[in-house]
């Protein structure tokens, strides 16, 4: 199946989330998944913006760097330390890989910590999170701020 072929990501108002819907390659024994283009740049912008703007404040807002750096076991063990993780450390790790293979794609078995990832964006770039607007930028020729991140949750189809 093409991506393009999935269907277009839905937004669920009371969970505040999208549906990124995918399929499973088939006869892949690590079960990649495909999901459409304009979903994987949403979720790479976001991972990336997390990543850049933690690492950005380590001086100014400590809190946030040690937020994201904190080990959690609600993340997996690394494969090539086999350490635990942390928001950053994981996050760092999908987009090496990314960045190492641009054709290589999630596992199914990622997505699951890809959701505990966007949980926490979500709640550092919300209401009373660590950034603020001014963190989130504006267009520089509207004056129009960006749209906060939302939370994402994965469907097989």
């Amino acid at each position: 199946m093409h991506n393009t072929l999935l269907p277009e990501r839905t937004y669920d108002n009371v969970q505040e989330q999208y549906t990124v819907h995918y399929i499973v390659k088939p006869g892949n024994a690590k079960k990649h998944v495909v999901m459409r283009n304009e979903d994987l740049d949403y979720i790479y912008h976001w991972l990336n913006r997390m990543l850049a703007d933690s690492a950005s404040k380590q001086n100014i807002e400590p809190d946030i760097f040690q937020m994201a750096t904190k080990f959690t076991k609600k993340l997996p063990t690394s494969t090539l330390e086999k350490t635990g993780n942390s928001l950053m450390s994981y996050i760092g790790g999908l987009l090496s890989n990314r960045y190492r293979n641009p054709s290589q794609d999630f596992t199914k078995g990622q997505l699951q910590y890809i959701e505990f990832c966007f949980d926490a964006i979500y709640f550092a770039y919300g209401e009373n999170g660590e950034f603020d607007e001014k963190d989130l930028g504006y267009d520089i020729k509207t004056g129009i701020a960006n749209e906060p991140p939302q939370r994402v949750t994965f469907k097989e189809v």
